[in-house]
């Protein structure tokens, strides 16, 4: 009975880091659609979507419980630093107004 639910719970965290490796890749896409010069004016939008293309791959060769590790790190510097360079900016912008 203990290994059966000791399986149960290995794939349910298996689909789980499926589930966020599809996410990652997803953003990787999205960065590259609306980080292009054309829309934003930020070409290095492109190197973040390379970041997580990057991370993407790397989270396949890097062992299941050390993959939430690399995770934190990526929107750390993938989402959050952007986020914040992106707010500084907007509020410079409307503070010339």
């Amino acid at each position: 009975m203990n290994k059966s639910r000791a399986r149960e719970q290995l794939a349910f965290i298996k689909q789980v880091i499926d589930d966020i490796r599809d996410t990652l890749r997803n953003n990787g896409l999205n960065y590259i659609v609306w980080g292009s010069n054309i829309l934003l004016g930020n070409t290095w939008m492109i190197v973040l979507a390379c970041g997580w293309w990057a991370g993407t791959v790397a989270l396949f060769f890097i062992p299941t419980y050390s993959s939430p590790i690399l995770i934190c790190i990526m929107v750390l510097i993938f989402e959050i630093i952007p986020g914040i360079i992106f707010y500084t900016t907007w509020k410079n912008k409307q503070k010339k107004r």
